[in-house]
This record gives structure tokens, sequence and C-alpha cells, in this order.
């Protein structure tokens, strides 16, 4: 199997690792979202299962534009090193905000 060059995957990790932060930064959004508009639990869980199918198909498609559809080790490190990092170090400052575009 063709491996590709260093820089390309380099670069493979640094759009995963942006999209993982994505996916964490709405999935932070919808559970602010579910608080602030005091959903019952049939609606967090329609909620969340919306959020799943299309965060599903979102990401089947960066799969395939970042790798041609290979799932591989680096990649997969680089989605959940960009969600590590959201919720490390980018949850806590960014509260106000999904709370502000919530409302």
């Amino acid at each position: 199997m063709n491996q590709p060059a260093v820089s390309q995957q380099l670069w493979q990790i640094v759009q995963m690792a942006l999209c993982g932060w994505l996916i964490m930064l709405t999935a932070h959004q919808k559970s602010v979202l579910a608080v602030i508009g005091r959903w019952k639990y049939r609606q967090r869980i329609a909620g969340d299962f919306l959020f799943c199918m299309c965060w599903a198909v979102m990401l089947w498609l960066v799969f395939l534009q970042v790798s041609g559809g290979l799932v591989r080790y680096y990649i997969v490190l680089g989605l959940a090193g960009g969600a590590a990092v959201y919720q490390f170090f980018c949850r806590r400052h960014l509260e106000g905000i999904c709370k502000f575009a919530a409302r």
C-alpha cells in the first residue's frame, strides 16, 4: 500500500484536528442550547440523534476529502487530538460565546 509523504500526513493531521475541534464546539453549542431552551427528555434524545447523524455524514465526507476514504491511525489521532484540545483548553473560554450564540 502506498504511504503518503510526511508533509501530507502532517497536513491531514491538522485538518482532522480542526474537524475534531469543530465537532466538540458544535456539541458544546448543542448542549448549551438544550439547557437554555429547557429541552425535555424527548427533545434532547431527538437532538442528540440528529446531531450524531449529521456529524456521521460530515465526518465521512471529511474522511473522503482528507484521505480518500482511508482511515489511518494518525488521522484518528488528529481527530481525537482536536477534540482533546477543545475540551481541555477552549471549552471554558468559549462558554460565553456559546451562550451568546444560543440566545
